[in-house]
């Protein structure tokens, strides 16, 4: 069966297609209606250069080591498992994205919830995770004052985008499975009406060779 065979099935059986094509649009409208847009917060934190870099009283390692390579450390520890076990027991989804700007100190951070204000608070939280781990990490030093790296916020309510990607997704997930469903159906029937009107063809035509042959006049010699 080639592609003209299933629209003239389709078509000559369009009283089978259309009542599931009706319900289709209306279990498609309604799976867009039950859903939810979701949110996503990005926010941006910087690691700072310290404020007087030539103190030496208690020097620290790490300003030698630069804070764009220091924010790539922290991004790895801040994502670790045991960074997403603190987010998640801080009554979050362990779910933020990190991203450190290319030859940047810039860490930008990403989280997703049915909620603004619950991701908003989230990166919040990550926001404050990463501060935790920058501090950690020269705490071993125990840095002079202003030789120490620290972090500042650019955007501390973040930028908030709302998204229906996912909605158009499951209403196109939907309407596809019932435009399929419906067009299997139609021609799941068509081919048993044809085979029905195909045997009753063929006994009508054994009824009318039966009745010919019992009517046949008989020579008699």
């Amino acid at each position: 069966m080639d592609l003209r065979d299933l629209f003239k099935i389709l078509w000559r059986r369009w009283y089978l297609l259309a009542p599931v094509l009706v319900l289709t649009a209306i279990g498609t409208a309604a799976v867009v209606a039950s859903q939810r847009p979701l949110y996503t917060v990005q926010a941006s934190i910087i690691l700072m250069p310290p404020t007087n870099p030539l103190a030496t009283a208690r020097p620290n390692p790490l300003v030698e080591v630069g804070v764009h390579a220091m924010a790539q450390s922290v991004k790895a520890t801040a994502t670790s498992k045991h960074g997403r076990q603190r987010i998640a027991d801080a009554g979050y989804a362990p779910v933020y994205n990190l991203l450190v700007q290319a030859q940047s100190p810039v860490i930008d951070v990403a989280y997703t919830d049915p909620s603004a204000a619950h991701a908003q608070a989230a990166v919040a939280q990550v926001m404050r995770l990463i501060a935790d781990e920058v501090a950690a990490a020269q705490a071993p030093y125990n840095p002079a004052p202003g030789h120490a790296i620290t972090t500042r916020v650019l955007n501390p309510q973040g930028t908030v985008t709302p998204s229906t990607a996912h909605i158009k997704r499951k209403a196109i997930v939907f309407a596809g499975f019932g435009v399929l469903a419906g067009a299997a159906l139609t021609v799941l029937v068509d081919g048993h009406l044809v085979r029905r009107a195909r045997r009753r063809a063929e006994v009508s035509v054994d009824a009318v060779y039966a009745t010919g042959r019992a009517q046949a006049p008989v020579s008699v010699h």
